[in-house]
């Protein structure tokens, strides 16, 4: 044989056993002693595992290419080797124009050496480094990426890239940081909200814990602005609030609170209540500050305030919550007295204790009495009718008052053990409806709302286990359960890992009443809830409401950030559902699909229940 091939190609071969292998076929000339050809011979080799290896290599490439995220690929020198089409369309730079460089050519300048030691001490010792970090495009403009770097080395251990992966997420922390503007802030004075106050009080009662700092916590109520209101206006009486927010600014310190938290309610966070006779001044100038001298039409107007002052710390434990209560409650004492007074909660004080000390032992014994029932509520999409599930809702049945609704005993359960009993007979009692539905050929799923103290509780998914053993029947999807945000504020790390075990036995968790806590970044990343259910506040008022309008718009954006699913509460009239779905929200509930209805109701209200007709034709904006 000589001379070059007559042919050469790869093709498969299918062998007797039924398996393909890939064969690499060259065929050679054979000539005779004259030169002349006499025959051919064809030499085949098997190529199967370097075809396999060849075809992983193009699915890569093609994955690399095609995907979302920034790829960018480094030599151990930090030499960029090669790039995605993502890093082109995040950065600017153009695969020529990057391969060569160095990721320096992205740097924004805005991290120090510290930063860049920290990330690479990382890379060293865990060989990645994950985090934030700010960088600039080709344009010169900087963005906000969420980066991944990677040392990847061969099999005996020796470095031979790094590789970067990289999102650019300035415009979800932009969108976070609006929805955080129009949560935590007043929208006609400016000023921190209840919401920013709780959580800068927290902070403070915190550091005072350490520093051993008094702190003082003001509530300022208009004397008779209601009145002041009625006669001239809305906009006289906005007027006057933004006056007084603006006096009262004056007499703070620069790492002291002033929030608005009601229509004539101001809340301030005072530092340094050890010095009695510094703090009573202080109270002095506010009280000054409320007094505001208003000439209306050439009518003469004055305003004043009344203050109710709660101090920090006390010789028992308290809460950041309960201290607000008890500078409330010594508001509403300074108001009873009369105008322009003042009035310190006294600790001594206990009779809201002992009202929800007798309020636990009666609801005690109305558990053991069988005095509580649940009712269901049902949750669809609002645009096919479907019945998507059904939250479980806690009610009393009183011997002598019937009916009574959860707002009347649920909150002196708080935080207590009784909590923990009433939430296991809940979650039993759901199974165990939810059970019979199934085995009466209608599967619907339940929604359960656990307390804080209820997750807290240190066997809880060997407990959530047993309850599902007891009915076998139920399988994944047909049990939910609904936390609030601050239960899973002040460890969400064990939060987190409650929410995945959860989800191994087919149990979902969903976010309820969510905007009205601590909906951050970060909270939503790490807490693998599927679900966020917008609270009833902001749907009821976002048809005439701009503010609740924008909070909605942040929530859905968020979601749809992170791939979440979500339920609007509070859908009380068609157009609710109209409005929202126009958003495009479909999951909803409310008392314009239908009320919370005993669980005997259920069968018969799925029959009845129709959609209305111009929820099915509602585009999306």
């Amino acid at each position: 044989a000589s001379g070059q091939p007559l042919a050469a190609y790869e093709e498969p071969w299918r062998r007797a056993n039924g398996m393909t292998h890939w064969v690499r076929t060259r065929k050679l000339p054979l000539f005779d002693d004259a030169g002349h050809m006499a025959g051919v011979v064809g030499i085949c080799e098997d190529i199967t595992r370097e075809h396999a290896a060849d075809e992983r290599l193009r699915l890569t490439n093609r994955i690399l290419e095609r995907s979302r995220e920034a790829l960018m690929i480094t030599n151990p020198e930090g030499v960029i080797v090669e790039v995605n089409e993502a890093f082109t369309r995040t950065t600017g730079f153009a695969r020529t124009e990057a391969i060569g460089k160095t990721p320096r050519i992205l740097s924004s300048g805005r991290h120090g050496p510290e930063f860049y030691r920290a990330l690479w001490s990382s890379i060293h010792e865990s060989g990645q480094w994950q985090g934030e970090i700010w960088n600039r495009r080709r344009s010169g403009d900087l963005y906000l990426e969420q980066l991944t770097i990677t040392a990847v080395r061969d099999e005996a251990g020796a470095l031979q890239h790094y590789v970067a992966l990289f999102s650019d997420i300035t415009e979800l922390k932009a969108q976070q940081e609006q929805l955080a503007r129009v949560t935590h802030h007043d929208p006609l004075t400016g000023l921190p909200n209840r919401l920013l106050l709780t959580s800068r009080l927290v902070q403070a009662m915190d550091s005072a814990g350490h520093t051993g700092r008094r702190l003082a916590l003001v509530y300022l109520d208009l004397d008779g602005f209601a009145r002041f209101n009625d006669t001239y206006g809305n906009r006289a009486g906005d007027d006057l609030l933004v006056r007084i927010s603006e006096a009262l600014r004056a007499c703070i310190e620069a790492d002291e609170t002033l929030a608005r938290i009601g229509g004539d309610e101001f809340a301030l966070l005072l530092h340094g209540a050890e010095d009695e006779a510094g703090l009573t001044e202080r109270l002095a100038r506010l009280q000054a500050a409320a007094r505001c001298a208003i000439d209306i039409d050439g009518v003469q107007e004055e305003s004043s305030g009344s203050l109710g002052v709660a101090c920090y710390p006390q010789p028992t434990p308290v809460a950041a919550e309960q201290l607000l209560r008890q500078a409330e409650h010594a508001l509403y004492q300074a108001k009873v007295a009369g105008r322009q007074r003042v009035h310190f909660f006294d600790v001594a004080q206990e009779d809201t204790q002992r009202q929800r000390h007798r309020m636990l032992t009666e609801l005690r014994l109305a558990l053991m009495q069988g005095e509580f029932v649940l009712h269901y509520q049902p949750r669809v999409n609002m645009r096919s009718g479907a019945l998507l599930g059904v939250e479980a809702l806690l009610r009393r049945q009183h011997p002598e008052r019937g009916l009574v609704p959860p707002g009347e005993f649920l909150p002196y359960i708080e935080d207590s053990l009784l909590a923990v009993d009433i939430g296991d007979w809940v979650l039993r009692a759901a199974l165990r409806q939810a059970n019979e539905w199934k085995s009466a050929g209608l599967a619907v799923s339940v929604s359960v709302n656990l307390s804080a103290i209820q997750l807290q509780q240190p066997d809880f998914i060997a407990y959530l286990q047993g309850c599902l053993r007891t009915h076998p029947g139920l399988g994944p999807g047909d049990l939910e359960l609904e936390i609030v945000e601050s239960s899973a504020v002040d460890d969400i790390a064990a939060v987190s890992r409650l929410v995945a075990e959860a989800d191994k036995l087919g149990v979902g968790f969903a976010l309820d009443d969510f905007g009205t806590g601590y909906s951050s970044l970060t909270y939503l990343r790490r807490l693998p809830a599927r679900t966020l259910k917008i609270d009833r506040s902001f749907v009821l008022d976002m048809l005439h409401d701009p503010e609740d309008l924008s909070i909605v718009q942040g929530i859905l954006g968020l979601a749809r950030a992170f791939s979440r699913r979500v339920v609007a509460e509070g859908v009380e009239t068609r157009e609710h559902g109209h409005a929202l779905l126009a958003l495009g929200v479909e999951e909803a509930q409310g008392f314009a699909i239908a009320r919370p209805m005993p669980a005997a109701a259920i069968p018969g209200w799925i029959l009845d229940w129709r959609p209305y007709a111009e929820w099915a034709t509602t585009g999306t904006q």
